[in-house]
């Protein structure tokens, strides 16, 4: 596995130093102090500029100090020249300390005395714990301006007078592990780029810690994969990097040309502190730039965020440096359940290790609410005002796909963008029984009985993809949504990953179906375009939203990217997997087959088989018994929205003004619908087109829409969005078929009898034919023509009569004296005696074997009436 990159943490008390190695430290935003019960962001203080940092005399792996001091230099200046960012770092020249101490020497260390353990290169800081006067005469030189800050063994650092608080940094070095690890230049492959690992490093030392954005020179992995694709190869800053320092460095000019959004987080009534919230960029939802809510136990006094504290409390968020803009703003909180990798044993900070938002071990997180929210959340105005107190519940329905569009400006400060999260609203459950008002459930590959990265190769072309299975039994009974794929990369990627999600036949399990959802989005993880470095271990998140209405397996892929030329596939692809730990069924001896088990027991392992294979695109598939593929596919049984039927089930091609009534949970007024036709790659274009949704109620949506004579005969996958979402809703539920059973020149899906030729649907109105004469005293007769689209070889006619009032009507409900019923031809008489004053009037209409046509009246213009028989049999 990947060695890390962490910042250790060393604590001054006065002249005491605390060998405080907080953990807690590693990452999230900004660097922060936890002492005394409280929280404080770490920092320099700007008297100390500039920072002089010194280069130990050997360095090492064939390099000359001036080499490497160039490298060097342009790693600070990174950071130095951020337009609007006051950081300041100079050469001091070269030093003999090669240990990691407290004692002014700001050391670069590429020789350490001894193996520094398990990471490429630490940055560890001393940090004052409290306030440190320093006096004028304290250097010795009096009236200089300056005075020094002891340390133990007799170290100090000379400083301008005056008095340096809490969290201010008094020391910091850099260790490259040049036991375990080569620095190049150039970023040669598979070495580490010194201009990127100090970069990240330089970056801890003005007190930046890890970002769960794996684009961001933050991100605790090296990227060496290409050296300048925007993460730590060529430490190229990405806006997350700019927006922490510009939180505790920025100057008067930086928020002129940036934007800031301020909110807070609350979740069961209370403040949600150490959430992630995340912009993202509107048109391709990556992330841009995070902050984490304020810990409820931070310090008032901290000069950062103590007065936000002050007035906001814990779960407010100040996020500075965010680029004009459209973005949505989301949440989400770490933890160490739903990713193989863990994001909160990784990527935390200490507002994150005390966070009242936990996976439910209340015991292992101060102040834990007992809880986590099953589901990220997105500020959405029209239901984030309402979230509930925790006693009472919300009334705000909570769609956590909803989210409304944020366009920041330049100089621009949004408030107010409060997210309150949403639980289930029966107050009478438990903090842990409300965390999963969706019914969020999970279904991992498993089982987990020894994990390892493996390096898979296969044939290295662009046909291959890996699969797990899911089969129906292990889901939840339909309908149901699919929300998440949940996986580990490890190594380099040239191109992206393409994540899939397929169906099986329902009539068939044994038919996999092309993919309802190909290349789904990665909201808060995986790269732009997917690419990792050979140092990189990411958690990816498929995110999906789709319904199942049948119970039909499930398989969630990944398509590998082609190797470039040159480069073998072996030599990149790495996952996270579950090794099978074979053992002989009697005497438990480990085993490769069954041959090697004594007395002819056999050789079982403990794989569920699940992991597929395929490398000629869906052909042909092979199964892994040695190792399962670390992979989690997360359901929602009660989701915000779902899609449950559409009627018609088939559209043909070639017609038009077809409605079709999409049912299902959760639409809004101003909902739009989609349609789309599946293949084994991206959908084509369905060639059904949408040209009116109308939106009925919240179960009921209709779409008019027109089929291309040429629509491709195949599945129809529908798409419902609701206003302001960001991951549309899906279902396999149509399909557009030209089949024509009967001959009779009408496909199947539009004709009422497929199997009868002579009639294919209802015949339709019989137009301003219908006429009325009085060929003799007292008799009326009555004649029309046959129907323009009559929908049969033979039809046969119904004739009503009634007054005005009940003929003429436009509502429905009385037809009349039907004075005719399967009438054969166009015309009859009616003989009834008209009494003095009466008006008459009539409506015809045809009938088939598919049914009744819609009546027409003889007097023109008048409503046509709808195809309700009256009282004809």
């Amino acid at each position: 596995m990947s060695r890390g990159r962490w910042a250790p943490g060393i604590a001054l008390a006065g002249l005491l130093l605390l060998t405080a190695g907080d953990t807690l430290n590693r990452a999230g935003g900004n660097i922060e102090l936890n002492s005394g019960g409280t929280i404080r962001n770490r920092y320099w203080d700007s008297r100390m500029f500039p920072i002089r940092y010194k280069l130990n005399q050997n360095v090492a792996k064939g390099y000359t100090a001036a080499a490497i001091r160039s490298t060097l230099d342009a790693a600070f200046a990174n950071w130095e020249t951020i337009p609007g960012i006051n950081i300041d770092f100079e050469w001091g020249g070269t030093t003999t300390t090669n240990t990691l101490s407290t004692d002014g020497d700001y050391a670069l260390i590429f020789n350490p005395a001894t193996d520094p353990g398990d990471f490429v290169a630490a940055a560890p800081c001393s940090t004052l714990i409290q306030d440190v006067t320093v006096t004028d005469s304290s250097d010795g030189v009096p009236g200089n301006g300056l005075g020094r800050i002891n340390f133990p063994g007799g170290k100090f650092i000379t400083v301008p007078v005056g008095t340096y608080g809490p969290g201010a940094n008094v020391d910091c070095d850099i260790m490259f592990n040049t036991f375990d690890s080569v620095f190049v230049l150039d970023g040669s492959a598979p070495n580490e780029n010194l201009l990127g690992i100090t970069t990240h490093e330089s970056g801890h030392w003005h007190s930046l810690s890890h970002t769960p954005f794996p684009d961001a020179t933050m991100f605790p992995f090296t990227d060496t994969n290409p050296p300048g694709d925007g993460g730590q190869g060529q430490g190229s800053l990405e806006a997350d990097d700019i927006a922490s320092t510009a939180h505790m460095y920025k100057t008067g000019t930086f928020d002129p040309a940036h934007g800031t959004l301020t909110g807070k987080i609350t979740i069961n009534g209370l403040p949600g502190d150490g959430a992630h919230v995340a912009a993202l960029r509107a048109s391709d939802l990556m992330p841009v730039a995070g902050r984490f809510s304020i810990s409820r136990n931070f310090n008032t006094g901290d000069i950062f965020d103590g007065a936000d504290f002050v007035a906001q409390g814990g779960g407010y968020f100040r996020l500075d440096g965010v680029p004009p803009g459209d973005y949505h703003l989301c949440a989400e909180w770490f933890d160490s359940t739903d990713e193989p990798f863990g994001r909160l044993e990784n990527v935390y900070n200490a507002t994150v290790g005390s966070s009242n938002i936990a996976d439910g071990a209340v015991g292992a997180f101060a102040g834990a609410l007992g809880f986590r929210p099953e589901r990220f959340d997105c500020y959405n105005a029209a239901e984030s005002a309402n979230g509930g107190d925790g006693t009472t519940a919300g009334a705000a329905a909570d769609n956590p796909d909803e989210a409304t569009l944020i366009t920041v400006t330049a100089g621009g400060v949004i408030p107010g963008l409060n997210m309150q999260v949403n639980l289930d609203p029966n107050t009478g459950k438990t903090a842990a029984a409300r965390s999963n008002p969706t019914g969020v459930g999970r279904a991992g590959v498993g089982p987990f009985t020894r994990l390892a990265v493996l390096r898979i190769g296969t044939d290295g072309t662009d046909d291959d993809f890996f699969i797990l299975h899911f089969p129906a039994a292990m889901l939840p009974p339909p309908p149901y949504n699919v929300i998440d794929g949940i996986w580990s990369k490890f190594g380099r990627a040239d191109a992206a990953y393409t994540g899939l999600l397929m169906l099986s036949d329902p009539s068939n399990a044994n038919i996999i179906e092309p993919p309802i959802v190909w290349d789904a989005p990665r909201i808060v993880s995986g790269y732009k375009g997917g690419n990792t470095g050979i140092t990189e271990l990411v958690d990816i998140r498929d995110r999906f939203n789709v319904t199942v209405n049948e119970p039909r397996d499930l398989y969630m892929a990944f398509k590998l990217p082609q190797s470039p030329p040159g480069i073998s596939w072996a030599s990149e692809g790495y996952f996270t997997v579950a090794s099978d730990t074979r053992t002989c069924a009697t005497g438990g001896a480990a085993c490769t087959s069954s041959a090697s088990c004594p007395g002819g027991s056999a050789c079982v392992g403990n794989t569920t088989g699940r992991t597929l294979f395929t490398d000629d695109g869906f052909n042909t598939f092979f199964i892994s018994t040695a190792f399962d593929l670390l992979y989690t596919v997360r359901t929602e049984t009660a989701p915000p929205v779902r899609i449950t039927s559409a009627s018609p089930a088939v559209l043909s091609p070639g017609t038009s003004g077809n409605v079709v009534t999409i049912g299902g949970a959760g639409f809004r007024p101003g909902a739009q619908v989609q349609f789309f036709s599946p293949t084994f790659g991206p959908p084509q274009p369905s060639g059904v087109t949408v040209t009116n949704v109308t939106f009925v109620n919240s179960s009921t949506l209709q779409a008019t829409v027109d089929v291309d004579a040429g629509a491709p005969l195949n599945f129809l996958d529908v798409e419902v969005t609701n206003p302001e979402v960001i991951i549309p809703n899906r279902a396999r539920l149509m399909a557009v078929d030209a089949v024509d059973s009967d001959g009779d020149g009408v496909v199947d899906p539009a004709d009422c009898l497929p199997a009868d030729a002579n009639v294919w649907f209802p015949p339709g109105p019989l137009g301003a034919t219908l006429s009325a004469s009085e060929p003799v005293p007292g008799t009326v007769q009555l004649d029309w023509s046959p129907p323009a689209s009559p929908g049969a070889t033979s039809v046969v006619y119904d004739v009503v009569s009634g007054d005005t009032a009940t003929l003429l009507a436009s509502a429905g409900g009385n037809y009349g004296t039907c004075l005719s019923a399967g009438q054969v031809g166009t015309s009859i008489q009616d003989a009834t005696p008209l009494a003095p004053g009466e008006v008459r009037h009539y409506m015809a209409a045809g009938r088939n074997t598919c049914g009744p046509g819609t009546f027409h009246p003889e007097v023109v213009p008048t409503p046509t009436r709808d195809t309700n028989p009256g009282n004809c049999p």
